[in-house]
């Protein structure tokens, strides 16, 4: 189905970056954050299993959330990194550089929060809206005394009338010796500002999602005016959506049993459903889809080596 006219990998689908698919997972996220938005929260943390997408599901759905009266949500991220010294300073430093804020070695934590908080009040300024969002992705890397530089940054914005919303994002189950330390007493301060709220963030779980997930190949075209993404490789009027039933059956019987997976990643689900419509269906046609196809789909997005040791 290839117009010779398109260069058949400019297609989204040999692009991450371009292949933007709307999962019931991420509409989760996205309700989750607005209730955290709307209703006075000041932070939570999402947590899900490595590669499951919660970092590329923030990305798609962030800059989506809106304040109740529409004005768009101020977003904002850090990746934190691994430190040989962790401390407060190397938090906001990291934010600093983040956004091309000036910045040397030789300024103090204080003077790199301000120059963020000033940064942030500029922008509240600019579209009116007195509500900001900050994720702090890889949350396990951080140690427990660093969690004073997000105080800081919130406290900071409030005496500007910036109510700043941390969200942390932490790898399941990496992440939990720290979330055990924040819930001792001692650490009560911390647990009620950041740590209330809780967002699981899960791969898919059901036939339904796959369905869902596979239906988002059936919607989008490349390009804008084109075929759908499952037509560009396979033939015009055929629906991927088509193969949810028998693909969730191979994967739950061949794989999620037999492994014990909690949930499919989406990092892997779509890297097999790309082999599937750009490699296997492409060069075999839908007519020739069979169990051991789909099988081998699933196998060669190296799900099980990520997940088990064999």
């Amino acid at each position: 189905m290839t117009n010779p006219t398109i260069d058949h990998f400019d297609h989204p689908l040999f692009h991450h970056k371009d292949l933007i698919l709307i999962t019931p997972a991420m509409e989760k996220l996205k309700n989750d954050l607005l209730q955290l938005l709307w209703n006075d929260g000041t932070g939570g943390l999402a947590n899900g299993m490595s590669r499951v997408g919660k970092t590329r599901a923030l990305e798609i759905m962030t800059p989506q959330l809106t304040t109740r009266a529409g004005l768009p949500i101020p977003h904002y991220y850090v990746m934190i990194s691994q430190r040989d010294q962790k401390t407060i300073a190397s938090i906001h430093r990291n934010i600093c550089i983040n956004y091309g804020l000036r910045e040397t070695n030789r300024d103090r934590a204080d003077y790199l929060a301000n120059r963020f908080v000033h940064f942030i009040a500029e922008r509240a300024d600019e579209c009116g809206c007195e509500e900001a969002l900050l994720i702090v992705d890889e949350f396990q890397r951080l140690n427990l005394f660093q969690l004073d530089a997000f105080e800081e940054l919130q406290d900071k914005c409030l005496t500007l009338d910036i109510n700043l919303v941390v969200l942390f994002v932490g790898i399941d189950p990496e992440c939990w010796p720290l979330v055990e330390q924040i819930e001792k007493p001692r650490n009560a301060h911390i647990r009620g500002r950041f740590f209330t709220e809780g967002i699981e963030f899960k791969g898919l779980t059901s036939q339904a999602d796959v369905e869902a997930c596979l239906s988002e190949y059936d919607r989008l075209h490349f390009p804008n005016e084109g075929v759908s993404y499952a037509e560009f490789f396979t033939e015009k009027g055929w629906k991927l959506k088509s193969l949810s039933r028998d693909l969730w059956r191979v994967y739950r019987e061949d794989f999620k049993t037999t492994y014990k997976i909690n949930s499919w990643p989406m990092k892997y689900f779509v890297t097999t459903v790309k082999i599937l419509l750009t490699d296997f269906l492409y060069q075999h046609g839908v007519n020739a889809c069979c169990d051991e196809m789909l099988r081998g789909a699933i196998d060669a997005s190296k799900l099980i080596p990520s997940l088990t040791k064999q």
